[in-house]
């Protein structure tokens, strides 16, 4: 078993606030858009790019799930409300 890693609290909090943002440690990510809201907005790879890290930064080997269920997509995947998250990352 692995080393769990909690996303931080402040991610694209600051001078101005990126859609795309954390506001505690809870793994939350918040999306709030004003207008519209193209698919690749709200792409998981997008909140890596928010945060600073590569998709890969913490390992070479990536499995995701999605609300319980493996998902192939990986960065690609498009976010949904209440959608629950798991990166399971091989050093």
């Amino acid at each position: 078993s692995g080393e769990r890693q909690e996303i931080p609290a402040n991610i694209g909090i600051g001078v101005t606030h990126n859609p795309l943002h954390t506001h505690d440690a809870s793994g939350v990510i918040h999306l709030e858009f004003q207008g519209a809201v193209r698919r690749d907005d709200v792409k998981f790879s997008k909140f890596f790019e928010v945060w600073g890290k590569d998709f890969m930064d913490f390992g070479s080997s990536v499995r995701m799930m999605v609300n319980g269920k493996e998902n192939v997509e990986l960065q690609n995947y498009v976010m949904g409300d209440g959608d629950k998250i798991e990166l399971h990352y091989n050093k």
